[in-house]
């Protein structure tokens, strides 16, 4: 039931960051990008006006990928597509089952730059308030996310990993995959944006 809840909570916060203007001051540090010179790459989520009761539909993310001692991005079609649940009204997309799920909740006076880091295991990071961009390492790519937000972080091997410079005030959901997430590649250079919505 609660990841059933969980579900439904993040679907409908990213729902709500596609339709809201985002604030731009990003934080900046050196050899970070100004926030014009990224895109967001969050989600890309079935419009609820777009779909009829009982649909299968796609949600794509964006993923942190291990691969030649580098990170890169990559857009994932989660598998199997959300669905429409008469009851709630909303897509319900399964995100697989979490272990040690926590809350990080960065310093509220000052950007947090957190250095070169990899994941043990698949997470995935919703974000709550604020944001901030990623740094890939080796792929010269980064990533700016914004509350609402959310990624799959899968560089677990094969890389130097990431590092990542938040807003002040950032909060951000963890959930540790227990097991595997499921998903076909979309693109396997790049970031999730509009062009790939069904």
């Amino acid at each position: 039931m609660f990841f059933k809840y969980l579900a439904t909570t993040l679907a409908f916060l990213s729902v709500l960051s596609l339709g809201q203007s985002q604030s731009t001051d990003f934080p900046t540090e050196s050899g970070f990008p100004t926030p014009s010179a990224t895109i967001s790459a969050g989600p890309v989520l079935p419009s609820p006006s777009s779909g009829v009761a009982g649909n299968n539909t796609s949600v794509k993310v964006t993923a942190l990928v291990g691969a030649n001692n580098a990170t890169t991005l990559q857009c994932w079609q989660l598998q199997p597509n959300a669905t429409f649940s008469q009851s709630t009204g909303a897509y319900i997309q399964p995100l697989g089952d979490f272990t040690n799920a926590s809350l990080a909740i960065f310093n509220g006076a000052n950007s947090s730059f957190v250095g070169l880091t990899t994941t043990d295991k698949p997470q995935w990071t919703a974000f709550l308030a604020g944001g901030g961009t990623i740094r890939l390492h080796g792929s010269g790519q980064f990533a700016t996310f914004r509350r609402g937000d959310l990624f799959v972080a899968n560089d677990t091997t094969g890389s130097q990993g990431h590092e990542s410079l938040w807003l002040p005030g950032t909060v951000a959901l963890q959930l540790p995959v227990s097991g595997a997430v499921n998903y076909v590649v979309i693109n396997n250079n790049g970031s999730c944006n509009a062009a790939t919505r069904n």
